[in-house]
């Protein structure tokens, strides 16, 4: 009895050892296999680094050689670690040039980025045709993002009840509207669109400092308006590109460019209910405040609307023009309009020959 026991135990032992065995194996394939990966994902950034930096320094050279006589697990790790800090240092400089209210960077100021320098043979005002296909190019982009606003997950401003706030919409004359019946006036539009952007860039500002000390996050309102700024920017740019592209480039350097604000301008022209409570009360924290969020949105988004109607019925007109008067077809019938202006014509003429003849014969009767 006490024998089997004891094989009964020895065999337990030896099947609980092996299993050990194969665990320990396993994890060392796997070490084995990450430290490979790592390695072979090391030299070739080695590779790229000595490629892209061919004509480096050997102080570079120097700093290479030491830096991959390291442990592939030490430099992965240490990688890993400089991209965490270089995405967390270019989100907040991109906040704080953005978003801070003292910084120089200007939400509203050079949308496309870079330098403007126009092309010394499109010294002329260019053609009628380019200028309708730069306002197609125009309507086209605000129309894509009209739609896109439409169709975006971020819904969190509603503007479905707007109604229920319209005693509030006198607040917001500052904020530009486009009427059906305006002229294409490219430098006012552009004008009008930094009041959108700046209005966004400061409600936006406002609502993630809010976030930030709250509850360290990003509300769904701060992305929707982040969506909202870069919809305006971008409409902000395309705006600019079809002002140089519509006007004539002789004496560029003489001519008024386009209308550039100062912060502190562009602070005084927004009336917002947020930022006339900030000013009341600096030291306090708040949100954005609602009714401002609803009606910057929907005149915003009514504006691009319209923008969109303006240059469509313009290039309608004007492709009409251009074509001219159709011809009739062989079995074509009058309109009774078309039919009516000819009598008319005909009796017109008629009274005038006849008032015509009564003259000569007056006069003929005198000399006789």
């Amino acid at each position: 009895m006490h024998s089997r026991l004891r094989y009964f135990v020895f065999v337990i032992a030896l099947f609980i050892e092996w299993m050990i065995m194969v665990v320990d194996c396993n994890t060392a394939l796997r070490t084995v296999h990450i430290s490979a990966k790592s390695t072979l994902q090391l030299n070739a950034d080695a590779l790229f680094i000595k490629r892209y930096n061919s004509t480096s320094s050997p102080v570079f050279e120097s700093t290479t050689a030491t830096s991959l006589s390291l442990s592939s697990s030490t430099l992965s790790l240490t990688s890993l670690r400089w991209r965490k800090r270089h995405r967390k240092r270019h989100s907040i400089w991109y906040d704080y040039n953005n978003y801070n209210e003292n910084s120089t960077t200007l939400e509203w100021a050079n949308p496309c980025g870079g330098f403007y320098d126009p092309n010394a043979k499109q010294s002329h005002k260019p053609n009628k045709r380019k200028q309708l296909k730069i306002y197609s190019i125009l309507k086209r982009s605000a129309n894509n993002d009209y739609k896109t606003l439409m169709g975006s997950r971020q819904q969190d401003i509603d503007i479905s009840n707007i109604e229920m706030w319209w005693l509030h919409h006198n607040t917001y004359k500052f904020l530009p509207k486009l009427k059906m019946n305006s002229s294409i006036a490219l430098k006012r539009w552009y004008r009008n669109m930094q009041t959108y952007v700046a209005s966004f860039g400061y409600l936006r500002r406002i609502q993630l400092k809010f976030d930030h000390t709250k509850s360290q996050g990003e509300s769904s309102t701060a992305r929707e308006l982040k969506e909202l700024l870069k919809s305006s920017r971008n409409m902000l740019c395309e705006l600019e590109t079809a002002v140089n592209g519509t006007q004539s480039f002789k004496g560029y350097r003489f001519r008024k460019q386009l209308p550039q604000v100062s912060r502190s301008q562009m602070n005084k022209r927004l009336k917002l209910r947020t930022k006339q409570q900030l000013d009341r009360n600096p030291t306090d924290i708040q949100r954005a405040d609602s009714i401002d969020l609803r009606f910057v949105k929907f005149f915003y988004y009514k504006y691009l609307k319209n923008m969109c109607k303006l240059l469509r019925e313009y290039i309608k007109n004007k492709d009409k023009l251009e074509r001219g008067p159709s011809r009739r077809a062989f079995n074509e019938v009058d309109k009774p309009m078309k039919r009516l202006r000819k009598n008319r014509h005909s009796l017109n003429m008629d009274r005038i020959s006849r008032v015509k003849k009564n003259k000569n014969l007056r006069i003929i009767s005198n000399l006789v």
